[in-house]
């Protein structure tokens, strides 16, 4: 029981020492820059009221764009700080409104218009004799003849796998004619692509929305059906529309959601200028993430959420903007590099010791276990049953020589048994599953039990000498004597 106490305190500690120096390690990130913090806290920083100054704007009635919903909005409030990122409400010009991560945000901004590879508006001529219908797919309503010119009006529109544009022919019916059969005034067939249909586009009132149709050739200008988030749609003018351009977001002047210092020992408030729950030493650090306030004085007021100690609300003017410094970076992340190796070589180094550690203890059982087995069995010999074997053994009578060796080797099943072999049918087997090391004279009980053998198998047919039977039952003392048997 010492034993198994031991290897656990052992491993105890190695665990206690593991976690200690990984500790140490661990801090010294924040060491370096607390160390570096100390001879120049602010190098490369500002009062965080000449930053708030330098940034005099706001994104509050700035119009967005959702790039994870597709929708439009304006910025209402905000921003809040949740799980390090910063949100801000936006009403959607769905209707709806919700509180948007600022990732997902981006800023509408106009281009030039892009109609695409649109036919509508330019002039084609019929290709052959063509047909004329009152729909895509539909009636025929007229023929035109082999170069029949006219103006395309709108498509394309499919129907049957095939591609229709609507012409208002100069001379005879308008109607739907088969792109196949048209060519333009040169008599190359005609070719179109993709158009602006499907497009994000903003009016010139500032409206934005989706072409969904179009364009349409009226009054000698294209037209866009365009549907607006609200519910409104209608036809415009393409030279009233703009292509829209999604940019990253600017937030301007967004104090929330950085890092600040405090400049000198500050109180920390639960309401600006009312209780003070707490104090931060000059230094401390942590992320504004509410404000500002104004406070009774007319002083600015920021929520910290600080490193360490009470959060609260503190003045503006005891805040700095937090520059960590280059260096204290660098060698802060040699040291979490540092840290993990040494992680992974010390819980190795502990492994393989516990592993060591059970085995030498199992082994050191293992030969106590032995050495009391010798000390016990000694103390059960039986020596008139060893006396009757050397008394066979001393006789004239070759048949005594072979009882003596069949009854010493009855007396090594029984010391084996009683060593807590006790696995196999037969001596033998026995015999199999005993470790050279626990038994010195492992050999000779082979070797005599080898002889038995063949007296007892052989019968009549073996001749056993005297000198024979001697040396046999010399093996068998040589066994019983290692552990005091005999």
């Amino acid at each position: 029981m010492a034993d198994g106490l031991d290897w656990i305190l052992v491993l105890l500690l190695a665990v206690i020492l593991w976690r200690g120096l990984a500790g140490s390690l661990d801090g010294s990130g924040n060491f370096f820059n607390r160390f570096f913090s100390s001879l120049n806290p602010f190098s490369n920083s500002a009062p965080l009221n000449s930053f708030y100054l330098e940034k005099n704007e706001t994104p509050i009635g700035k119009m967005v764009f959702d790039k994870e919903n597709s929708k439009t909005g304006k910025i209402v409030y905000g921003p809040e700080f949740r799980a390090g990122k910063r949100y801000w409400l936006v009403n959607y010009d769905d209707g709806t409104s919700s509180w948007t991560s600022e990732s997902a945000l981006g800023e509408p901004t106009t281009i030039k218009f892009n109609p695409g590879e649109t036919l509508v508006g330019s002039r084609a001529v019929a290709g052959g004799p063509t047909s004329v219908y009152d729909k895509p797919g539909g009636k025929i309503i007229s023929k035109q003849l082999d170069g029949a010119p006219g103006a395309i009006i709108k498509g394309p529109e499919n129907f049957g796998g095939k591609d229709y544009f609507f012409l208002d022919f100069d001379n005879g019916p308008d109607g739907w004619v088969t792109a196949v059969q048209l060519t333009d005034e040169n008599g190359i067939p005609i070719k179109y692509g993709p158009t602006a249909k499907g497009s994000l586009v903003m009016t010139d009132d500032g409206k934005i929305g989706l072409i969904t149709s179009g364009p349409e050739l009226k009054n000698n200008e294209r037209y866009w059906f365009v549907e607006f988030q609200n519910g409104g749609s209608t036809w415009i003018e393409e030279s009233k529309l703009f292509g829209v351009k999604i940019k990253n977001f600017d937030t301007g002047n967004q104090i929330i959601g950085i890092k600040v210092a405090v400049a000198q020992s500050s109180a920390v408030y639960d309401i600006p200028d009312n209780q003070i729950i707490g104090y931060q030493k000059r230094g401390a650090g942590g992320i504004i993430i509410e404000g500002p306030t104004i406070g009774a004085d007319g002083n600015r007021f920021w929520f910290v959420d600080f490193e360490n100690g009470e959060d609260g609300w503190v003045a503006e003017d005891n805040l700095f903007v937090a520059v960590e410094h280059p260096l204290a970076n660098k060698l802060s992340s040699l040291a979490r590099s540092a840290l993990t190796i040494f992680n992974l070589l010390l819980l190795t180094v502990i492994t393989y010791t516990v592993i060591r550690i059970i085995q030498i203890s199992f082994a050191y059982q293992h030969k106590i276990k032995v050495e009391e087995t010798k000390m016990r069995i000694g103390r059960e010999v039986s020596h008139p049953r060893w006396e009757k074997v050397r008394e066979h053994l001393s006789s004239e009578n070759p048949n005594d020589w072979r009882l003596a060796v069949l009854e010493a080797d009855i007396i090594l099943g029984e010391m084996l048994e009683k060593m807590g072999y006790i696995k196999g049918e037969t001596i033998g087997d026995k015999l199999k599953t005993i470790e050279q090391s626990d038994f010195n004279s492992l050999d000779q009980a082979w070797e005599a039990h080898r002889i038995r053998n063949m007296i007892a198998h052989g019968g009549s047919d073996y001749i056993l000498t005297e000198r024979e039977a001697k040396r046999v039952i010399g093996l068998y003392e040589q066994v019983f004597k290692e552990f005091r048997y005999v």
